[in-house]
């Protein structure tokens, strides 16, 4: 729950800025600024996309649990490496949780 509240956070933070890049009234050197933060939040969120559990595995890597299911690639876009699947856990007889959720389902 805190690694999605904090994704959340940066997503606003970027729609703040993307509003703030619309307006006429920067010069080149707030536009300059603004990229340099979405650059920086970018990377942020790519680590918060890559956060692992206690064993090492990553929490949006979906069942095969490798530790960091996003890279970014050479031309800028980020690249899921997880599957669509789910680790559980059996908590009693008759019940279940996931330890884990896929990233596409994030």
């Amino acid at each position: 729950d805190q690694t999605l509240q904090e994704s959340v956070n940066v997503l606003v933070r970027f729609s703040e800025l993307i509003t703030m890049a619309r307006n006429g009234a920067l010069n080149e050197e707030g536009h300059l600024a603004i990229s340099t933060e979405m650059k920086q939040l970018k990377e942020v969120l790519l680590g918060l996309a890559n956060t692992t559990d206690a064993n090492g595995q990553g929490i949006f890597s979906g069942y095969n649990g490798i530790g960091r299911p996003f890279e970014l690639a050479v031309d800028g876009s980020v690249e899921y490496l997880g599957n669509r699947g789910q680790n559980n856990l059996q908590i009693s007889e008759n019940m279940t949780i996931s330890t884990n959720i896929d990233g596409g389902s994030a």
